[in-house]
């Protein structure tokens, strides 16, 4: 049975064509396509096409692990062998809500994550508050550091709360949408 992976260029990166076969014989035949053209794969965005397949989620999420680890040890990041687990977590349209119980909300569950040794937490979903794309990248960036040895506090970036934009309403105010900037 013929397992050769099929890799075509598209405008958003590398599809990928899945052979015929049972699925541990196409999910060897992807990974070794990967591990002989590493320097290929390098930081590429990769689609599968799946034609006729029926891959459930637990496949999808092995493969995703298993080239996750592939590509953190190709940029030097860490040993692949050294991987125990992995998940990715997908929250859409997710947005911090500050409100009145903000801040006790956020003690708690940074109390709770602390109990964690191993885990870093980075950007607006895993600070639980409002970063942009600047503040986000410098909290990952310090969380690669603190696996390294270094001692920073992700949870410190973005605290200046004359960055946020704020808009202060008078009590029972009712504003038009042009008034409130919507």
């Amino acid at each position: 049975m013929d397992t050769q992976v099929q890799i075509k260029g598209i405008q958003d990166g590398l599809l990928v064509s899945l052979p015929e076969g049972a699925w541990e014989e196409v999910f060897s035949a992807i990974l070794l396509t990967v591990d002989e053209r590493l320097d290929f794969f390098r930081g590429a965005r990769i689609a599968l096409q799946v034609s006729e397949r029926d891959l459930g989620a637990t496949e999808l999420s092995t493969l995703r692990a298993e080239l996750g680890k592939r590509e953190m040890e190709q940029i030097g990041l860490l040993k692949a062998a050294e991987v125990v687990d992995g998940a990715v977590v997908r929250q859409r349209k997710a947005y911090p809500v500050y409100n009145g119980t903000y801040a006790q909300y956020l003690a708690t569950i940074k109390a709770y994550l602390a109990s964690f040794g191993n885990l870093q937490t980075v950007g607006r979903n895993g600070l639980h508050k409002y970063n942009n794309q600047d503040h986000s990248m410098l909290t990952a960036m310090l969380a690669v550091r603190n696996l390294l040895g270094e001692q920073h506090d992700v949870w410190s970036v973005n605290t200046d709360r004359s960055y946020h934009e704020e808009m202060r309403l008078p009590p029972h105010s009712a504003l038009s949408a042009d008034e409130a900037g919507t």
